[in-house]
């Protein structure tokens, strides 16, 4: 059951990992907290996948406020 679990779980997708942190419930510690469960429980080491996953939505973040950082005033006439 392990293996079969392992197959799927080892490497999650991070989209997979956005939709957790985006969610309201749950917020970067949490994420880190479940990587630290499935590393206990898998013996598996995912501590540069959350580096990963960090680095690369503070860029998504980036982007998003390059794009729409700047709030432009509208004049109602």
């Amino acid at each position: 059951m392990k293996l079969k679990f392992l197959k799927y779980w080892k490497h999650i997708p991070q989209l997979y990992s956005y939709a957790f942190i985006l969610d309201p419930r749950a917020k970067m510690r949490d994420f880190h907290r479940v990587l630290q469960l499935l590393a206990e429980c898998t013996s598996y080491e995912n501590n540069t996948y959350y580096s990963n996953v960090k680095t690369e939505l503070y860029k998504l973040f980036d982007k998003y406020d390059m794009k729409f950082g700047v709030v432009r005033s509208r004049r109602v006439t």
